[in-house]
């Protein structure tokens, strides 16, 4: 029903920034994936991050993903 991310620092055991499709009040399709990768980058940059580790933690990188990744991307955020 909802997509949510996270970046977390395994080393530090922190989240560093996160960000869910509920309050932007999207769906979980490709549009609202996209919606989601702009909100989370620009939750990562104000936090100073501009280079992460994408783990789809076994999702198929096809649909929803791919459009979260590649909207990503074009916020530039590198992975």
């Amino acid at each position: 029903r909802y997509l949510s991310v996270q970046a977390v620092n395994d080393d530090a055991a922190v989240t560093l920034a996160a960000s869910s499709t509920k309050p932007l009040g999207a769906k979980a399709n490709k549009e609202g994936a996209a919606a989601l990768a702009a909100d989370f980058a620009g939750k990562l940059k104000a936090a100073g991050i501009s280079e992460i580790f994408f783990d789809r933690n076994g999702y198929v990188y096809h649909g929803v993903v791919a459009a979260f990744a590649d909207a990503l991307r074009a916020n530039e955020i590198k992975f």
